[in-house]
């Protein structure tokens, strides 16, 4: 069952499965794309975790959403309950999730991404 509503900043979002959104103006960044946006935030050594996370967690999506028991965004599906500041922050933006995800890996390390559930939108 496929939901629209309207929320704040002008998104539109639809269900899409197990507390997970995508906005209507989502996109998906390529690979090569993702990688450059890596490379710019993350050490070298680092760029192929940051894209294959990205990659596992929203396939490169950039206006994920996930709802519910939690309030996570974006690219590399921030958590603004755990990180408040960040609900005012536009982590639909890619460059800014990527610098924000950035600088709480440089801070928390991959931990923080454990556990996180996958995206599972079946992709047409």
């Amino acid at each position: 069952m496929k939901v629209r509503t309207v929320i704040p900043y002008q998104y539109q979002f639809e269900e899409i499965g197990r507390n997970l959104t995508v906005t209507t103006d989502s996109y998906r960044l390529s690979d090569k794309l993702l990688r450059t946006l890596a490379e710019v935030y993350w050490p070298e050594t680092e760029v192929d975790n940051a894209v294959q996370l990205a990659l596992r967690l929203t396939n490169g999506c950039t206006g994920v959403w996930r709802l519910g028991d939690t309030d996570l965004r974006g690219l590399f599906l921030l958590d603004c309950i755990r990180f408040p500041w960040l609900q005012r922050v536009n982590l639909f933006d890619p460059v800014v999730n990527a610098s924000h995800a950035a600088h709480l890996w440089s801070n928390y390390g991959w931990e923080l991404w454990k556990g996180r559930e996958a995206f599972v939108a079946d992709q047409e």
